[in-house]
C-alpha cells in the first residue's frame, strides 16, 4: 500500500466493509485542486444479500455500490454525514460478486455539506455514474 492509501481497516472502515460485504477497499487521494480520490472495491461472493438479490444470479444491489462510494468519499473529509440525495444515479452495467470496481471521484464542499460524483468501472466499461448530496456532521 502506497503511503498516501487509506486502509480502512485502520480508518473505523472494518464495520463498514463487512456490512456491504467489502472484500477489498482501497481510498487513494489524488494531487490537485479538486479533492480528487480513486478507490478500488470488491464485494465478496458471501455476502448475505446476495442470497435474495438474485436466486442464482447474484448481483451487488446498487444501494451498495452508492453506499461504498460515500464511505470512500468520508475517508477523505471525515466531516461527511448522511445522504440527503441523488442528483444523478445510472446504472450501466451490473455488478457480480468478486469484480473488482475502480472508482474515481471528486468531493466538492457546499453550503449544505457535500457533493460527490464518480465513475465507477468494471473491466468490461463503465458501470455506473453517481452524483451525491452529503450532510456535514456538526
Amino acid at each position: 500500500m502506497s503511503p498516501d492509501e487509506v486502509d480502512t481497516q485502520s480508518a473505523g472502515g472494518l464495520a463498514e466493509e463487512a456490512r456491504l460485504g467489502l472484500r477489498a477497499a482501497a481510498w487513494t487521494p489524488e494531487a490537485g485542486p479538486q479533492r480528487s480520490f480513486r478507490a478500488t472495491l470488491c464485494f465478496s461472493p458471501e455476502a448475505e444479500v446476495l442470497a435474495g438479490h438474485f436466486p442464482g444470479h447474484p448481483v451487488i444491489p446498487a444501494v451498495y455500490l452508492i453506499e461504498a462510494l460515500q464511505a470512500a468519499a468520508a475517508q477523505l473529509e471525515p466531516a461527511l454525514g448522511e445522504l440527503l440525495g441523488l442528483r444523478q444515479a445510472k446504472f450501466l452495467r451490473q455488478v457480480l460478486p468478486g469484480a473488482e470496481v475502480e472508482v474515481r471521484g471528486r468531493l466538492e464542499v457546499t453550503p449544505e455539506g457535500f457533493e460527490i460524483e464518480a465513475e465507477l468501472d468494471l473491466s468490461e466499461g463503465r458501470a455506473a455514474l453517481l452524483s451525491l448530496r452529503c450532510s456535514r456532521r456538526s
